[in-house]
């Protein structure tokens, strides 16, 4: 990131364009743990949320799935949510990692 611009106005130029040219039917994705301890970021995701694009889970931690078992893989995504650092955004979609 540049040091003179913040994620927060990139987030905010984007959902502006998107705003702009009426443009419907928009997704994004996070990984949970990009979520810790970035107030910033949840306020990104916060205002993703309330323009009404949708968001999705991508897993915690990017698990790579050649070499993840099937109990790991069904217990990352609950990990946004039981560890509390995603409580104010609500997800409504999930993308499994392209790893495989």
């Amino acid at each position: 990131m540049h040091p003179l611009i913040t994620r927060k106005e990139v987030a905010k130029d984007i959902i502006s364009v998107l705003e702009k040219h009426k443009v419907e039917k928009v997704f994004g994705f996070m990984n949970g743990s990009l979520a810790h301890g970035m107030s910033e970021r949840l306020e990104i995701l916060s205002l993703w949320k309330k323009q009404g694009f949708s968001l999705g889970n991508h897993t915690y931690s990017h698990l790579d799935l050649t070499k993840t078992s099937s109990s790991e893989f069904r217990n990352e995504p609950k990990q946004i949510f039981s560890r509390g650092r995603n409580s104010r955004v609500e997800v409504d979609r999930f993308a499994t990692p392209s790893d495989a």
